[in-house]
């Protein structure tokens, strides 16, 4: 089963991805506030991360730089990230 963490805080974001990723073996997750990413990424166990490029006042690059900042210090195993 594929697990996809989506955070956007636009509710057609989230429409349009769940459009295009809902399938009986994917299980998709949706967050509105960046600052918790990575304990989300964590808790739902995430394949991919599929992030708006701006999430209130972060940018989804730095949400990005964030996860592999996680990921170097091992505090995300393995993830795949998509703006």
């Amino acid at each position: 089963m594929a697990k996809v963490l989506v955070l956007t805080d636009d509710i057609w974001v989230d429409n349009d991805v769940r459009a295009a990723l809902t399938d009986p073996g994917t299980e998709i997750h949706t967050i509105s506030d960046p600052t918790t990413i990575i304990d989300a990424i964590t808790e739902h166990d995430a394949d991919v991360a599929v992030i708006d490029l701006q999430v209130g006042w972060m940018g989804g690059m730095a949400v990005v730089r964030e996860i592999r900042g996680a990921m170097e210090n091992r505090q995300v195993e393995r993830v795949r990230t998509v703006l």
